[in-house]
């Protein structure tokens, strides 16, 4: 599938727009960070100044982001018009803007496009950050801009519907402002997954570090960087604690998976799926010595969704900050608290956090805890 000719032509449009900078000028003198972010918010004024203003909304109505079984889908609540309107925002700081856009009657492809952009200046240690959606049926992409007077890092993820994958690249880049030499040296990465979860699963630390940023910039990042429980307790399982009764529950259909009657054993089967973390941790943590070959193929098969892991991934993710703060975000009380005793073993410190809080306080707390410990920080 392919935009049309219409379509395509905007896209140029917001993009070219959307991040339009001033032309490099080295033989003035250099900038001070106050000086480049008055000319940035020029530019911006530029760009969404003669866009329509409707009244001030949630950015979660403008944008939503969610992952599906390793699929990233956007949405709008927001009415399909040919239109670009300027966004102002009741709980971010930044502004942006936004076409969302219906086929033309006549068109094969009859699914709307997204596009917006989003802009803040109000990090105090950076000139901008900018942020770019284009979502339609076949491909999906994201794109994060970040200045300083040192560097411009531009984060990319595009996922493809035909064949199905993502793609996340990275240029972190020196900038030479007014023409001061620079000695930092240049990065571009380039990952490739077959979907959004086997990427964080093979590069956590570069999702961390880069892609974590546009989530949370837009107010998405409990969501989409939320623990898999089935994947958190591969992690932790060392500090799960066996609930009294699971041993009671457990035992007796492990022995009714060697019944000689198929039906008895099927059964078995789907009750010990069914109980969930719970049976699936204690069955692998069980003696097998004395089980049957059955009851070893059945038990493999239960507990695979918890085996999602290398033992490599195991071990480096026991220590990464990040993904040990959110499990600390998780619905899962046993979870929150595994995750926080093994954050205060790799920091070698106790970390002040109410287990018992509630999610929007919970997202807060972690918030800075990470910009302290995270990945970006670091």
């Amino acid at each position: 599938m392919k935009l049309s000719s219409a379509i395509a032509a905007l896209v140029v449009l917001v993009l070219t727009v959307a991040t339009a900078k001033p032309a490099d000028t080295p033989e003035q003198p250099a900038k001070s960070l106050a000086e480049l972010k008055a000319q940035a918010r020029q530019e911006a004024e530029k760009t969404y100044g003669p866009l329509t203003r409707p009244d001030k909304v949630s950015i979660h109505t403008v944008i939503d982001i969610q992952e599906n079984q390793g699929v990233l889908l956007a949405s709008t609540q927001m009415a399909a018009s040919n239109q670009r309107q300027r966004l102002q925002f009741t709980d971010v700081s930044g502004q942006g803007g936004i076409l969302y856009l219906k086929p033309p009657p006549q068109s094969p492809d009859q699914s709307n496009t997204l596009f917006f952009d989003y802009t803040d200046l109000t990090p105090p240690d950076v000139i901008e950050t900018h942020i770019q959606v284009i979502s339609h049926l076949w491909q999906l992409q994201l794109v994060r801009d970040s200045l300083t007077p040192e560097q411009t890092v531009t984060t990319t993820l595009i996922q493809t519907m035909d064949p199905f994958g993502v793609t996340l690249r990275i240029e972190d880049m020196p900038e030479s402002n007014a023409g001061q030499p620079t000695t930092r040296p240049a990065i571009k990465l380039k990952f490739e997954a077959d979907s959004f979860a086997a990427l964080r699963r093979a590069h956590p630390t570069e999702v961390d570090r880069y892609l974590r940023p546009l989530f949370s910039d837009l107010h998405l990042d409990a969501h989409i960087f939320a623990a898999d429980p089935r994947i958190a307790w591969q992690v932790l399982g060392d500090t799960w604690q066996a609930p009294p009764s699971i041993a009671g529950t457990v035992k007796p259909l492990l022995e009714q998976l060697n019944d000689d009657v198929y039906a008895r054993r099927a059964d078995a089967d789907k009750q010990l799926r069914d109980l969930g973390a719970d049976a699936a941790l204690y069955l692998l943590s069980a003696d097998r010595s004395s089980w049957s070959a059955e009851q070893k193929a059945r038990v493999d098969a239960i507990t695979s969704r918890y085996r999602q892991l290398t033992a490599e991934q195991v071990k480096f993710m026991r220590s990464d900050v990040d993904f040990l703060l959110d499990c600390m975000n998780s619905s899962e009380a046993a979870l929150r608290q595994a995750g926080l005793d093994r954050l205060q073993k790799v920091l070698g410190r106790n970390v002040d956090f109410d287990l018992a809080a509630d999610a929007a306080a919970r997202s807060q707390a972690i918030n800075k805890l990470r910009q302290q410990f995270g990945a970006a920080a670091r």
